[in-house]
């Protein structure tokens, strides 16, 4: 077996790259990532389980296949964005953010590689949620087969709170993504970054006393 040469990213290591915007560390991050995603997950989960008629899911007609081709909309729109983004001819993509810029293994992103993580991050999530949604069907009449109407239930729960995590995780970062499209690509001047500052690149507290 051909052994790996020291230095060289592994295989697999090179697949799951695109789920490193998880690593990126900043204030304002983990809400984004996970505390809004949550929130929403436990409206959806709650607004299913007080439906009086329960909803459809699977198949024709279903919940899934609308979610399903959403996801692959979504899809192609974020490997657009990571293309474009990665091409733009802007030099302040290149430059660090201001404030508190995000950080991944210690060192301060740009606005070019927080972006690029970023729609690579959604791209790779929006291919794992389809896969998802062609596995729920396929796997469906197994299932119920298998399993009885108890089990089946939890495993239904479970499942589909991890999917909608997933969802609401892409819906999230989609309409932070868009907003860096919107407001930081096409910023002229450094000076210009003052202005309606976000979270991400909050400014930083000037010392009035200094000379």
């Amino acid at each position: 077996m051909k052994r790996l040469v020291k230095g060289q990213t592994p295989a697999w290591a090179m697949l799951l790259s695109p789920f490193r915007y998880l690593s990126i560390r900043h204030e304002v991050k983990d809400r984004v990532d996970y505390i809004w995603p949550l929130v929403l997950t436990l409206i959806t989960m709650g607004v299913f389980w007080l439906l009086p008629v329960p909803a459809r899911v699977l198949g024709e007609g279903g919940f899934l296949i609308g979610v399903r081709d959403l996801i692959a909309l979504f899809a192609a729109f974020f490997v657009v964005a990571l293309a474009a983004v990665s091409t733009f001819d802007r030099k302040t993509l290149d430059q660090p953010m201001d404030g508190t810029p995000p950080r991944l293994d210690g060192r301060d992103l740009t606005r070019r590689q927080f972006d690029c993580r970023l729609f690579g991050y959604l791209a790779a999530l929006s291919f794992a949620l389809f896969l998802a949604c062609v596995a729920a069907e396929i796997a469906a009449p197994s299932l119920r087969y298998l399993f009885s109407p108890r089990v089946l239930w939890w495993i239904r729960a479970v499942l589909g709170s991890v999917f909608t995590f997933g969802f609401w995780s892409m819906v999230v970062t989609t309409l932070l993504g868009i907003w860096f499209l919107i407001e930081r690509v096409h910023l002229k001047e450094p000076e210009d970054e003052r202005q309606g500052q976000p979270p991400f690149e909050r400014p930083k507290s000037v010392n009035r006393n200094a000379a």
